[in-house]
């Protein structure tokens, strides 16, 4: 308990005093972003859905998230944002407290006509960045890596053996999860909790239109090696609350449908939460096996 309280502690604290990079004193745009953004918590999120802007031009990172839980938001990323130091950046809080959207793809594809970033953050309301330097080191691995597919903060490679790799921690007791990394590396796919994409290739191939909420992230990348680009996983230290038990029957569908599409060209495919194999007769077996043991790991947590 004592470890969470310090993590909760460490996404609450806020920095009012910003430098641009190089170290110079922060403009007036940065100074009205900190006016605006500390009236986040004490307003309706609902209202904040245009997000804020920091220039009137560009920025360095669009920040995106669909927002279902107000509480959930103003308890782990907006104060972990709100922390980052040196790099323009700009908020937009899609709202669907109201269950307005059917799915991520469609809300994500809306919400990218108006950004402004050179790269766009799609991240979870429950996904706390550590390091007051966070959005630095994504900036800097994005212009190093550029071009890319997809980079993310989880993912897993194209090993016959699923392996996650990671600096995340995840869930309640905030446990690490899969293989720690100090350098980016080449994956097949990344998790959905955080990722990042070039907003000009982003507005040439949008996500797909398919309803549902989940492995939008793991489609895009494959449509990403589909283009010959790679993606990547980088050393970012932050906290995941979700422990994954939200994936339910609805995955499972979404899965059999992901699987149908790419069984012609992969004879498997790793996400950070199952190996699929592709071929029908073993998906079928495995999707039937999974839903049955998520729902019976449902009704054990709800006790």
């Amino acid at each position: 308990m004592k470890k969470i309280e310090e993590e909760q502690k460490s996404c609450s604290n806020t920095h009012t005093h910003r430098k641009a990079i190089g170290g110079e004193e922060q403009s007036t745009a940065y100074m009205q972003q900190d006016k605006a953004e500390a009236g986040l918590e004490q307003t309706n999120i609902k209202k904040q859905s245009s997000g804020i802007i920091v220039d009137d031009s560009c920025c360095d990172l669009s920040i995106v998230c669909i927002n279902n839980n107000n509480e959930t938001l103003n308890r782990f990323l907006l104060p972990s944002i709100k922390k980052q130091v040196g790099v323009k950046y700009e908020i937009r809080i899609i709202d669907n407290c109201g269950n307005q959207y059917a799915g991520a793809r469609k809300a994500f594809n809306e919400a990218a006509e108006a950004l402004k970033g050179k790269y766009i953050v799609f991240v979870h309301n429950d996904f706390c960045f550590n390091e007051p330097d966070a959005f630095q080191r994504v900036l800097r691995y994005c212009d190093t890596l550029d071009p890319f597919g997809v980079i993310g903060v989880a993912g897993c490679g194209n090993e016959k053996k699923k392996l996650i790799q990671t600096r995340i921690k995840q869930g309640k007791d905030i446990r690490s999860v899969g293989k720690g990394i100090e350098e980016p590396v080449s994956v097949m796919t990344v998790d959905e909790c955080c990722f990042i994409v070039s907003r000009d290739r982003f507005m040439k191939t949008p996500f797909t239109n398919k309803d549902g909420w989940h492995l939008y992230a793991v489609e895009y990348c494959l449509q990403m090696l589909d283009m010959g680009l790679q993606n990547f996983v980088i050393p970012i230290d932050a906290w995941h609350y979700s422990d994954g038990v939200s994936l339910n029957a609805a995955y499972c569908k979404e899965v059999k449908g992901l699987l149908e599409r790419y069984s012609q060209k992969y004879p498997y495919i790793n996400t950070t939460v199952k190996q699929w194999k592709t071929d029908f007769f073993t998906r079928e077996f495995y999707l039937r096996y999974y839903a049955f043991k998520q729902n019976v790991k449902a009704k054990v947590v709800k006790k």
